[in-house]
């Protein structure tokens, strides 16, 4: 079988974007699969793979709305192009990292040739990338060739996929493999863990869509029994998401 595998966040071989995406490749190809990846154009990585996904770090800086409106739809139809490509050449094709806005946007406008799955590490999104993939998964939903799948490393009940996404039956597969190779210790159950010397550390920009919010109130629950070093910089944009920065506001006037 022919995988193509996307990850649009993909920058250097540092960070879990690397890791999860070379151990999905390496699966694919242990099972008698043949993967190409595509990458963004100012990847740096040791990885083969087409670099023509545009950069999801570059953003030109413009006071004018019209400007940065063009800019956006500009990169969507980029990626609707590529999808059509894509999807033409395999017969799957796995999205390592769905949560973004320009990929959901291109996927609702794109025709698709092959069945497209869309991993996400958590579904505590934004709501215009909520709404986005709502129109996604309605499009491709009913009696379509082609559909779209989701995956997720997580359990979420009936109930709980209605309130984040959609009413709609859909194809959502939980508790899909994490394929990274934890340590020993990280197996066991978490409360277990007594060490005086464990600390949880989470480190890169704050967004929702790294369940920043859930971390912050795991903290400020357990502070008393484990040790935290919580990095809270804004992401490349320059600017918190709402509830971000409520978390990221309750986190400073706690400490």
């Amino acid at each position: 079988m022919r995988i193509a595998l996307v990850e649009p966040f993909l920058r250097n071989t540092v960070g879990h974007y690397y890791s999860f995406l070379k151990e999905v490749k390496a699966g694919f190809e242990a099972a008698g699969d043949s993967c190409i990846c595509y990458l963004p154009n100012d990847a740096e990585t040791d990885l083969e793979g087409e670099r023509i996904l545009p950069s999801q770090y570059n953003y030109r800086k413009t006071k004018f709305f019209m400007d940065h409106a063009l800019e956006v739809l500009s990169k969507i139809m980029y990626y609707k192009r590529i999808f059509s490509e894509i999807t033409q050449k395999a017969d799957l094709v796995l999205i390592t990292s769905a949560n973004s806005y320009h990929i959901l946007a291109a996927l609702s406008l794109s025709k698709l040739n092959c069945p497209v799955f869309l991993y996400f590490h958590t579904l505590e999104l934004p709501q215009t990338k909520r709404s986005m993939l709502f129109r996604v998964l309605s499009r491709y939903r009913l009696g379509v060739k082609n559909p779209i799948f989701l995956l997720a490393p997580f359990e979420l009940d009936p109930q709980e996929i209605r309130e984040k996404i959609t009413r709609a039956r859909i194809p959502f597969y939980s508790s899909a493999p994490y394929p990274l190779r934890f340590p020993a210790p990280f197996q066991k159950e978490f409360e277990t863990i007594i060490s005086s010397a464990f600390c949880l550390g989470y480190f890169g920009d704050a967004r929702l869509d790294k369940n920043f919010p859930r971390i912050v109130d795991f903290t400020l629950k357990k502070h008393e029994e484990y040790s935290f070093i919580i990095q809270c910089n804004p992401p490349a944009s320059g600017v918190y998401e709402d509830d971000v920065l409520k978390s990221v506001q309750k986190l400073k006037k706690t400490y």
